[in-house]
């Protein structure tokens, strides 16, 4: 019986929740990616050392199913990382927001973006350019920016449009009344290390 009763706890810590989840939609939406290895797939989320108080928020938030550490690289490239542990279940997460090795948006988007997904992402790749709101989508291309454009103004009356940024674009949220509903709906889930 004691035998059963760890394998059921063992399983309940590395079981993926409801919060967890959405976190991890906000991370794929910005700048996390999913690494297959061989037959199973990790998540790692990089940021920058600036950043280190919000990473370590995510490890707090995710730790049951990351490898249980936090990790630091110092010098030229220096940055702060967690990884998800690699599992044949993190599989869907690769299938959803990938095609080969080319990012996409996912198909039920708008399901999947949640007020704390999408303060996620604004935290993960979002900036403020003087006073425009930007998502920083430049790796995606221009038929899913127009979609994700198109579920923000559909799900919270979020109006948005691309800006250009070289020669590639990303979606900029530039009206005061939008920002103003934008920030009504993520505040409370940003986290106060981001918050300026």
């Amino acid at each position: 019986m004691i035998v059963l009763d760890k394998i059921q706890k063992d399983h309940e810590k590395k079981k993926m929740k409801k919060r967890q989840e959405e976190i991890l939609n906000g991370i794929m939406l910005g700048d996390g990616y999913a690494e297959k290895r061989g037959d199973k797939t990790r998540i790692r989320i990089r940021q920058s050392l600036s950043k280190e108080r919000y990473v370590t928020y995510l490890f707090n938030e995710l730790k049951n199913l990351t490898t249980g550490k936090l990790s630091k690289r110092e010098g030229k490239d220096s940055c702060v990382y967690i990884s998800t542990k690699s599992r044949a279940e993190y599989n869907v997460w690769r299938e959803k927001y990938y095609i080969g090795k080319k990012r996409i948006k996912p198909e039920e988007l708008e399901e999947r973006l949640t007020p704390l997904s999408m303060a996620i992402w604004i935290m993960d790749d979002g900036s403020m350019v003087r006073s425009n709101m930007m998502l920083n989508t430049q790796r995606y291309k221009e038929e899913d920016q127009l979609r994700v454009l198109k579920v923000l103004r559909d799900k919270w009356n979020i109006e948005g449009s691309l800006n250009k940024d070289r020669d590639k674009k990303r979606i900029l949220i530039s009206a005061k009344s939008t920002r103003e509903i934008l920030i009504g709906i993520v505040e409370k889930e940003i986290h106060e290390s981001m918050k300026y």
